[in-house]
């Protein structure tokens, strides 16, 4: 598996995944994007996103957010089609390495299954939650330090 940043050509791959119902149940805002929409969002991309490959195939992407004081937060979707087979694991991991010595967080609903992924990588409750679509949504976080 690698990890490669996320170039124009790979937008539709993004929407494919992104705009799956299966994949919007589980985001904070749950719009579909249209590819014009998709391109005008990348001209203005800050933040580093990256394709996640497997033998030369895009199977899903995962995304971080510039740092800021609060940490890097981070989130993952992958292809309905080729769900768990451990791409995010891996991915995930490979961003906490990349990351180490930093704060990484992300957020999601209390009632998505990948929160057990999240506890099995480290992330822990900061007790921070927010309602969104009437479903708690809560910020997980991992201190990715490495002890003296």
């Amino acid at each position: 598996m690698i990890l490669r940043k996320l170039e124009i050509e790979d937008l539709e791959f993004l929407l494919n995944v992104r705009n799956h119902p299966s994949t919007r149940v589980w985001l904070e805002n749950k719009q579909e994007f249209t590819i014009e929409e998709c391109r005008e969002w990348f001209k203005n991309l800050k933040d580093d996103w990256f394709i996640i490959e497997v033998n030369f195939i895009s199977v899903g992407y995962i995304r971080t957010s510039n740092e800021t004081e609060d940490g890097i937060c981070v989130g993952c979707d992958i292809h309905p089609r080729f769900r768990r087979k451990g791409y995010a694991t891996e991915a995930y991991k490979k961003i906490i390495e990349k990351y180490k010595n930093k704060s990484i967080y992300l957020w999601v609903f209390k009632i998505n299954p990948a929160v057990k992924l999240y506890k099995k990588l480290g992330f822990k409750s900061t007790g921070e939650t927010k309602l969104v679509r009437n479903m708690n949504y809560i910020r997980m976080e991992l201190w990715n330090s490495v002890e003296c």
